[in-house]
C-alpha cells in the first residue's frame, strides 16, 4: 500500500505471538480534525452512561469509531461515529458499525445476567426460561 513502510519487527517472546512487521505511514491517518471530534464528543457526553450500565457514552462511541477504521473507513467515518447521533444519516460504515458494537454489548449483558440466575435478567426485560 502507498506511503506505508515497515519499520523492524515486532519480537515475540516465549508467551507471545510470533514476530509481526511493524508498519508506520509517512502522513498520519488521523488529523487534530479528528482529535477536535474526539475531544468534543467526550466531553458532550461526559454525563451520559450507557443506557442500564455504569459504562461511559463515549466509550460506545469509541468502540464505534475503532469498528469504523478497522474497517478501513476513513476519517470522516470515524468523526461521524464519534458524533453518533448527528442530523445526517450516517454512512453505510458507520451504521454497520453502531449495530455491531450494540448487539455486542446486548450480547455481553445478556451472558451476564444469566450466570446471575433468571431472577438477574432485567436489564432487557428478558428471561431464560421466556417470562417477560
Amino acid at each position: 500500500m502507498p506511503g506505508r513502510r515497515r519499520r523492524g519487527v515486532l519480537s515475540g517472546g516465549r508467551d507471545r505471538a510470533p514476530a509481526v512487521p511493524e508498519f508506520f505511514t509517512d502522513t498520519p491517518l488521523l488529523t487534530e480534525r479528528f482529535d477536535a471530534a474526539l475531544r468534543y464528543a467526550t466531553a458532550h457526553h461526559a454525563q451520559q452512561l450507557c443506557k442500564g450500565t455504569p459504562i461511559p457514552y463515549a466509550a460506545h462511541l469509541l468502540a464505534v469509531a475503532s469498528l469504523v477504521l478497522e474497517m478501513h473507513g476513513d476519517e470522516d467515518e470515524a468523526i461521524g461515529a464519534l458524533r453518533s447521533r448527528a442530523s445526517r444519516p450516517p454512512r453505510l460504515r458507520v451504521s454497520l458499525a453502531d449495530k455491531l458494537h450494540n448487539a455486542r454489548s446486548i450480547l455481553t449483558t445478556v451472558l451476564a445476567e444469566q450466570r446471575q440466575g433468571p431472577d438477574a435478567c432485567v436489564t432487557f426485560d428478558w428471561r431464560p426460561d421466556g417470562r417477560s
